[in-house]
């Protein structure tokens, strides 16, 4: 049987050869001497094993000592820390916090005001053609001027500029437009299908068709173009680790805030009388944040350096 005598004879070449690999394997662990770590009972195997434990204790304590160092400098907190900032960081820190938040409160409030505007007077079918024909070409044309405008402005300048028109439309909005929509909004009086009724109320509703545009780019430039462009230029990497996730958490608070307060305003009061007093929270938290760009940027300024007095 020739197949049978082939197996047999593979099977034994092979419990050979893990015979031989053992052996080797066996010579090569006697010949290699293993170290043995220092005792921890306090005796010591050899001298050698006495320095190497000395040196890493004296590591060690150097190590803790420059961490107790670093943290007092910056007033304790850190990454052990629940809220992972240091006491020397919290007044810039509790700044950019509450700019994301009164960004989003202003987002959230916006966003809720013009889609109640447009659904009640041109229908919910006119929010998609407001967002392909009005909303992008006017996004496109916003962020060419402002491409122009960062180009030949300083940060400062443009951070204000771009979000000072905003404020002044939604103030001129609320306590102007809103309130003479009567007198500005004329009848167009043409003749169109049914199916496109709502592109005439568009234009005859064009103080709250601008509002719809108006608060869609703010949407787009608010928190992702001025607060996150303001908080790479201050904020370092390392302390951007442990910001960057407690700005999301605080601008969450944004929407809740500004849901609640929206639907306490328009539960106690008549739909005029409840924009009017929603514009001026608008307006008062667009300064907030105006305020607290300011207020970051004193922060960053440098420490003048001290200059050596000659000795006389």
């Amino acid at each position: 049987e020739p197949r049978r005598v082939d197996v047999v004879t593979m099977s034994r070449t092979a419990a050979v050869a893990c015979f031989a690999l053992a052996a080797v394997g066996l010579a090569s662990a006697h010949r290699v001497p293993v170290p043995h770590p220092p005792a921890l009972d306090g005796s010591f195997s050899s001298v050698q094993d006495r320095s190497a434990l000395g040196k890493t204790s004296l590591r060690n304590v150097e190590l803790t000592s420059a961490k107790s160092l670093t943290m007092r400098a910056r007033g304790g907190g850190g990454k052990g820390s629940i809220i992972p900032v240091y006491k020397k960081e919290i007044p810039m820190f509790s700044t950019f916090a509450l700019m994301m938040f009164l960004t989003i409160f202003i987002f959230t409030v916006v966003r809720d005001t013009k889609d109640t505007l447009i659904v009640t007077t041109a229908g919910a079918e006119a929010i998609a053609f407001l967002k392909v024909y009005f909303v992008i070409p006017a996004s496109m044309l916003f962020f060419l001027v402002y491409a122009k405008m960062s180009s030949v402005l300083s940060k400062r300048v443009l951070f204000v500029g771009t979000m000072l028109p905003f404020i002044a439309f939604y103030a001129l909005f609320g306590f102007v437009l809103y309130p003479l929509r009567d007198s500005i909004h004329l009848p167009v009086g043409l003749n169109v299908p049914v199916g496109l009724s709502y592109m005439v109320k568009l234009i005859e509703n064009w103080s709250f068709t601008l509002y719809y545009i108006v608060s869609e780019l703010f949407g787009s430039v608010g928190v992702p173009l001025l607060f996150w462009q303001t908080a790479n230029d201050v904020v370092g990497v390392e302390q951007a680790k442990r910001w960057y996730p407690l700005f999301s958490t605080f601008g969450n608070l944004g929407p809740i805030v500004a849901g609640q307060t929206s639907a306490f305003v328009n539960r106690h009061y008549e739909y005029a009388t409840a924009l009017s007093m929603l514009t001026v929270l608008v307006v008062a938290a667009g300064v907030g944040v105006i305020a607290g760009f300011a207020n970051i940027q004193r922060l960053n300024q440098p420490e003048p350096t001290p200059v050596p007095q000659a000795e006389s």
